[in-house]
């Protein structure tokens, strides 16, 4: 059998839990839900991304730190 390379597709977020540039469609939701004005868009190429984030963006952006996001814990019962 043939096997396809899958091409990566690039997501950036301009308005969520944590803007930035991710290949994870998964975690790119998880960031987005819950926000009703969040600003999202899907690339086909890094380069574009990062440009489009960078425009966007009021500070640098680095592609090599991690992100990491921890939602706040739902309140305890009494």
């Amino acid at each position: 059998m043939k096997q396809t390379k899958k091409k990566l597709t690039w997501y950036v977020i301009f308005v969520g839990a944590r803007p930035g540039v991710y290949t994870n469609w998964t975690l790119v939701k998880k960031y987005i839900e819950g926000y009703s004005k969040a600003d999202y868009k899907k690339f086909h190429s890094k380069q574009e991304a990062e440009d489009a984030f960078e425009k966007c963006s009021r500070s640098t952006y680095n592609s090599d730190a991690a992100h990491v996001w921890n939602p706040p814990r739902p309140p305890r019962s009494k």
